[in-house]
């Protein structure tokens, strides 16, 4: 279906995809749009599953394409940490060998593992970089994909949201809804919108530790 869908591209649209670095994100983008109804259900975790299945949206995939105008390709999210609270020392606030938290930082993907003993996490982030090749002004969205709603906090820092601080409650091994799986995976999604699309998701993650139970006062 992939192929397909790169093969039903406008050969302008493609041609600026290609030039821009936009080719994957954007196939990445109507991949997962076209599992789900709506806009609203794009910007939820029914779109952005850990693991896909064989979904039987083949020829939307081809119609997105075919009818995307070089001059209306999706914009591109860019993320960045300002800063963190993921901090700790052995023997102190981590009770662990490796005191390794921060596991990575990329422009798209920002992941981290929780061993301090705080019971709230903060993380600043930053999508100002998002970008629109056609210059096209961004709205910024940001939405908890995966884990408790009710302990994840997402606080705009400016008036249009391009930073936010994410707070984080310390999350226990849970079941995914609609699946019997486990999970240890908090997964905050940001999403950046010109007026036509919407951006291939960025991703904030915080994954706690399978071999630990916690209970706080």
């Amino acid at each position: 279906r992939f192929i397909w869908t790169l093969a039903a591209f406008k050969t302008f649209t493609k041609q600026k995809l290609i030039q821009n670095g936009l080719l994957m994100p954007t196939i990445q983008m109507i991949m997962r749009r076209t599992r789900v109804s709506s806009d609203e259900e794009y910007l939820s975790g029914k779109a952005h599953p850990n693991a896909f299945d064989n979904a039987t949206n083949t020829l939307a995939m081809q119609e997105w394409a075919a009818g995307m105008d070089a001059d209306k390709v999706p914009p591109m999210v860019q993320l960045g940490v300002l800063d963190d609270t993921y901090l700790g020392s052995v023997g102190k606030d981590i009770f662990q060998y490796s005191t390794v938290q921060r596991l990575y930082d990329t422009p798209v993907s920002i992941s981290r593992i929780w061993k301090n003993r705080n019971y709230s996490n903060k993380i600043l982030v930053s999508a100002e970089n998002s970008f629109d090749v056609n210059g096209r002004t961004l709205s910024f969205h940001w939405a908890v994909l995966r884990g408790d709603p009710a302990h994840v906090r997402i606080t705009p820092q400016n008036e249009t949201g391009s930073v936010v601080e994410i707070a984080i409650d310390y999350h226990p091994e849970t079941t995914i809804p609609g699946s019997e799986r486990l999970t240890n995976l908090v997964s905050v999604g940001a999403f950046v919108h010109n007026g036509h699309y919407y951006s291939a998701p960025g991703f904030v993650t915080s994954y706690t530790l399978p071999t630990e139970v916690r209970v706080y006062d």
